[in-house]
């Protein structure tokens, strides 16, 4: 397991399976969360480069609001799965790829904090 605060990056490789937790959290309280993720890769054979150009995921968000009692809720958790089984058409060699992890959060006085996690991916 990996700890990451704010933008970060890390290499991986083909085949390998990520689940990424996003956090987040404000002591006066998070309104909305959402993580979401674009994928892109690239496969060669010979000199013809193939390339799957970035695509982007389906976000998942969860929203809060201040409940009758006055409390709010003070972090959000959200997960992205990240497979990095990428597929190349017949002949073709994966010579690399990468994931981007995009998380947001809100809190109740519209502030906004984002991140972005970069996974490179090699053979």
């Amino acid at each position: 397991m990996q700890n990451f605060t704010g933008d970060a990056e890390f290499q991986a490789k083909l085949g390998e399976h990520y689940v990424v937790k996003m956090t987040a959290s404000d002591t006066d309280g998070v309104h909305e969360a959402s993580v979401s993720d674009s994928v892109a890769w690239s496969c060669k054979q010979g000199n013809v480069v193939e390339s799957e150009p970035p695509t982007l995921g389906v976000p998942i968000a969860e929203t809060h609001d201040v409940w009758p009692s006055g409390q709010v809720c003070s972090s959000i958790e959200l997960f992205e799965d990240v497979d990095l089984a990428f597929s190349c058409s017949a002949g073709y060699q994966f010579t690399s790829g990468s994931v981007e992890v995009r998380g947001s959060g809100e809190n109740f006085f519209n502030g906004v904090t984002k991140a972005k996690l970069t996974i490179n991916v090699v053979p």
